[in-house]
């Protein structure tokens, strides 16, 4: 047996440990995963690769498309597995994940590993981490963000941000923000409240630092026919915010499990709703500032 390499890379606050065969080469994809390598050691994913022909599971999967091809994904047993295709419909890859999205193992064909990609990557990479987040009780969510003073907060909805679409401007008071594209966004809590990672293994995840940052307010952003901004609590917000959550909706234990995540989220988190005509650009309400408390201010009476 030839001898293995192990990588590791930390994506969204999880470290990965990657098993290689020697005779698999391949570098990083992207800079952005690149500078999330890490240690290997103590891994909260496992992900063990091997080069060999591979043959369909015998099982019933559902079949969806990506940019480079399809894939199916359905139980084999207690574990989940993921065959991706080509979009010659050739297989590329099969994963085998267990219940528990903590150990992986995945076959490479021969043809494939010769063009030297990363094993994990899309949709694998996407997969595996959107149900490993769902199961730590977290949410990946469409959106973009604004950061702050070591804090963020989240734009779901349009996803406009005031100035460059990207990248690092003055806030009105001096200090640096820096605004991400359109893209994923990972919402994960701790013990002291809702932390907000980028999503750096999808194209188009921004601009986020390395480490995770404070959440401190969720904004909805929709399309009115006036401005507005008001405060949404219980069942409306939680409507609201799994409204732009991803579900992997192959797995139907995640729906209950998507609820009860969006209860515990809005019970941590203010999320105020923002209205906007058309011609509109979102901006961003600060907590504390007027244009927010107006979202908390009781109706006048006429």
């Amino acid at each position: 047996m030839g001898r293995t390499r192990l990588k590791g890379v930390r994506l969204a606050g999880f470290r990965l440990a990657i098993e290689v065969p020697s005779r698999l080469v391949w570098q990083w994809p992207t800079t952005v995963l690149e500078a999330l390598s890490c240690s290997p050691t103590d891994p909260d994913i496992y992900v063990g690769v091997d080069v060999a022909e591979i043959h369909s599971p015998d099982w019933d999967p559902i079949t969806y498309s990506f940019d480079g091809g399809s894939f199916e994904i359905g139980r084999i047993g207690s574990d989940w597995g993921v065959l991706v295709r080509g979009r010659n419909g050739r297989k590329q890859r099969l994963a085998r994940i267990d219940s528990g999205f903590r150990e992986c193992e995945v076959k490479v064909s021969p043809e494939q590993a010769l063009r030297g990609e990363y094993p994990l990557a899309e949709p694998l990479d996407d997969l595996l981490l959107l149900h490993r987040i769902v199961r730590a009780g977290g949410l990946v969510v469409e959106g973009s963000a604004i950061l702050r003073e070591g804090g963020a907060l989240a734009f779901l909805g349009l996803g406009a941000i005031p100035g460059d679409r990207r990248g690092v401007r003055e806030s009105g008071r001096g200090r640096p923000e820096v605004a991400t594209s359109g893209g994923r966004i990972v919402l994960l809590p701790n013990a002291d409240g809702i932390r907000l990672h980028g999503a750096p293994w999808t194209r188009g995840a921004g601009l986020l630092p390395l480490e995770s940052v404070r959440l401190e307010a969720i904004h909805v952003v929709s399309r009115s026919q006036r401005v507005f901004a008001e405060r949404l609590q219980g069942e409306a917000a939680c409507a609201e915010l799994l409204e732009h959550a991803y579900a992997p909706v192959h797995d139907p234990d995640s729906a209950l499990r998507l609820m009860e995540i969006a209860q515990a989220f809005v019970a941590r988190i203010p999320l105020l709703k923002i209205g906007l005509p058309e011609e509109q650009r979102v901006v961003p309400f600060g907590w504390g500032q007027r244009q927010a408390a107006f979202g908390f201010a009781a109706p006048t009476a006429s």
